[in-house]
């Protein structure tokens, strides 16, 4: 996978990291923004997806398989386990990455909607913010450095590529909910 590059700057948002525990299809409406493969997608008040725009956003049901124009409805396959192990890349703000970090909260960056980069990638540009790690209650919770990265487990560097899962608190599936 050519994003999966050690040593380089490469935003591509989440993407599954082991076995896909469960791909799931929701309905998007016309007047939702672009949703692209690698962004973290939440159920609106009328239970169809939007992409996250805030780092504290719920409920959170997943992450999307691919992408899919604005202005077009349909249904999007989202990656919705609440175990489910991505990879992203971390943003190098504040401190790199380093194996102290793995267990840490942190939250997700990236998030504006229809960039200029995700158009032309056609993928999501969502990272992990560093600068948050080991924020109480963050998004994301690191779960190690990813293989790719030279002297795993124990290598510095920046951009990293690292391991994370969705914190409970803010995935659908994995909180007790009264409905969105």
């Amino acid at each position: 996978m050519p994003y999966l590059r050690r040593a380089t700057d490469a935003p591509f948002g989440l993407m599954p990291y082991s076995d896909v525990l469960r791909l799931r299809e929701y309905s998007k409406l016309t007047s939702t923004p672009a949703i692209f493969a690698g962004d973290i997608l939440l159920l609106n008040s009328s239970g169809q997806l939007a992409p996250i725009t805030g780092t504290r956003d719920v409920p959170v049901v997943g992450v999307a398989a691919r992408s899919f124009a604005s202005g077009s409805t349909g249904v999007v396959p989202v990656y919705d386990h609440p175990e489910q192990l991505y990879t992203c890349q971390e943003d190098s703000v504040g401190t790199a990455m380093a194996q102290t970090n793995v267990g840490n909260m942190a939250d997700p960056t990236g998030l504006t909607p229809g960039t200029a980069a995700q158009v032309t990638r056609n993928r999501s540009i969502t990272q992990l913010d560093m600068s948050t790690a080991g924020v109480v209650n963050g998004m994301l919770q690191i779960v190690g450095l990813h293989e790719v990265e030279s002297g795993f487990p124990s290598a510095s560097g920046n951009p990293r590529k690292v391991i994370v899962k969705i914190n409970g608190a803010y995935h659908y599936f994995a909180t007790q909910s009264s409905g969105v």
